[in-house]
C-alpha cells in the first residue's frame, strides 16, 4: 500500500522562501541546538509562547519559519517563535 501526504496549499511556497532563506543567511539558532524547539510531546513538556518567542528572537529566519511552520503539516514544535502543539499554535500553554 502507498500513502500519499500532501500538505496544505501554501506550503511548498513557505518551504522554497526557507530554503531560500537558509542559502542566504545560513542556519537558524535551532540548528546549533535543536532539542528544545522539537524535543517534546506532551503540552506540558512544551514551551510556553513567551518561551518561544525568546527562543527564536533574533533569528534571520524568523519571518520563513514561523509562515512555513503554519503553513506545513507538523504537528508540535517551535516554528518561527510560534508554538505548535496536535497541529494547533499555542498561545499559552
Amino acid at each position: 500500500m502507498v500513502y500519499l501526504f500532501q500538505e496544505p496549499q501554501g506550503s511548498a511556497d513557505a518551504f522554497e522562501a526557507l530554503q531560500v532563506a537558509l542559502a542566504e543567511w545560513g542556519p537558524g539558532l535551532c540548528f546549533e541546538d535543536p532539542v528544545p524547539y522539537v524535543d517534546w510531546n506532551t503540552w506540558e513538556e512544551a514551551p510556553s509562547a513567551a518561551e518561544a518567542e525568546l527562543m527564536c528572537y533574533g533569528c534571520p529566519l524568523l519571518v520563513e519559519c514561523g509562515e512555513y511552520g503554519r503553513l506545513s503539516d507538523r504537528t508540535h514544535g517551535v516554528w518561527g517563535g510560534r508554538v505548535w502543539f496536535e497541529g494547533k499554535e499555542i498561545e499559552d500553554v
